[in-house]
């Protein structure tokens, strides 16, 4: 799972753009994503079989939530109001992880919107 956040100001200029899907089916680096990165003292794995620590876990347990916090410019040229568009996003399977076991014609794996929220602020 991961956010998906796009703040713009009301002339349509995009002020604030993280967790977006690139060309090829990636999230972008500084995205908020909510997973675990099993390993060995060695690193991350891709055979979790291989696996004997968790080296990362930044999960939302059951019925819990989690608070993020996001800083961006607001240029002097901005129209207010500002939208501010959140949507938590899952995918089975990362798209990367697809293409490194199927190549790159793997399929595109669906990507499910669990919640949005869109505000004016």
């Amino acid at each position: 799972m991961w956010l998906d956040v796009k703040i713009t100001d009301a002339a349509g200029k995009t002020l604030l753009r993280s967790g977006e899907l690139d060309k090829k089916g990636d999230i972008d680096k500084d995205a908020v994503v909510y997973h675990t990165k099993l390993g060995t003292e060695k690193g991350a794995l891709l055979n979790v079989v291989l696996a004997d620590r968790v080296l990362y876990d930044h999960r939302i347990p059951p019925k819990g939530y989690m608070i993020e916090s996001y800083a961006f410019y607001t240029p002097d040229d901005a129209v207010s109001p500002l939208n501010v568009e959140v949507t938590l996003k899952y995918r089975s399977s990362s798209q990367e992880l697809a293409r490194i076991l199927l190549g790159e014609k793997a399929p595109v794996i669906p990507v499910i919107d669990m919640a949005k929220v869109c505000r004016k602020k």
